[in-house]
């Protein structure tokens, strides 16, 4: 039976590896050509997943366009569980609180808000053994860098879109922040014109080879005046992987994670706007 046109089917994993699945639903939902968002039985989305669904409801949000239905199939109540848990379901429509469990609800930002990065580090501290106060402190800056590239770069109407969920069992906690914006590529290309990154052929660079760029390279940034900087993707990146962790990047036509051993492109779908997960490891060591 084919689907009907009004209808997007979510796929049934998207986690960190899958989330260029997650592309073309996104675009349907946020132009408002879907009327209903059917989540598959036993489906299952990691924080990034989670936050790009967000992002693509507030769009249509911002639109003024009526919200989509979210449908889960009839008598599964883990899948419900799971998208009440992370505060999904107030996106479309419905008034169901949150629970939190592993998660934090998934939440809209416009301005950078220091209380609230402070508590998020504080209860993914309380929550994973072996966060030390330091990588406790450590995940407010990185969540602040992250949000204030969003508001300083991506030009995203709907600002950034946040989401973390905490693993107590293996000791990692991720943090994924979306926006609608113009893409790190865009970004850095505009920059290039302006002359505020003076390399070569710039403008010749595929989208994966600049994102490359954006995390590994020092100064490689889009930031407008002489003023510094503050962490940094390259800072954050090597806090990530230094704990046997990743940071993954989703923006334009590529994803590249980011692991120790160094990264991994992949050609996506086009995506309108910029995804990123850190991923840290709590009870490993710095290496």
């Amino acid at each position: 039976m084919s689907t009907p046109r009004e209808t997007v089917v979510l796929p049934i994993r998207a986690t960190v590896d899958q989330t260029y699945q997650l592309v073309p639903c996104f675009d349907r939902i946020a132009r408002g050509d879907a009327r209903i968002v059917e989540v598959p039985r036993g489906a299952f989305f990691g924080p990034i997943g989670v936050a790009m669904i967000a992002a693509a409801a507030a769009i249509r949000i911002q639109a003024a366009l009526k919200p989509a239905e979210l449908r889960l199939a009839e008598g599964d109540e883990e899948t419900r569980r799971f998208v009440r848990e992370v505060g999904l379901a107030s996106w479309f429509g419905t008034t169901e609180a949150p629970r939190r469990e592993g998660t934090l609800a998934v939440r809209q930002m416009t301005t950078l808000e220091p209380l609230y990065t402070e508590g998020v580090a504080d209860l993914l501290a309380q929550q994973v053994a072996g966060t030390s106060e330091e990588l406790s402190h450590l995940i407010q800056l990185c969540l602040n860098e992250l949000l204030q590239n969003t508001f300083e770069h991506a030009r995203s109407k709907v600002g950034a879109v946040v989401h973390c969920r905490w693993y107590a069992n293996s000791g990692n906690l991720r943090i994924a922040v979306v926006d609608a914006g113009i893409g790190i590529p865009a970004a850095l290309r505009i920059a290039s014109k302006r002359g505020k990154i003076k390399f070569n052929q710039l403008q010749r660079l595929d989208d994966a080879v600049l994102i490359v760029d954006a995390v590994t390279k020092t100064g490689f940034t889009s930031r407008e005046g002489p003023r510094a900087g503050g962490l940094g993707l390259k800072h954050l990146h090597e806090i990530a992987t230094s704990r046997g962790g990743r940071l993954v990047a989703l923006s334009l036509g590529a994803k590249v994670e980011f692991q120790s051993r160094g990264p991994m492109r992949r050609r996506t779908p086009y995506f309108r706007g910029t995804a990123v997960e850190l991923d840290f490891r709590a009870k490993r060591e710095t290496q």
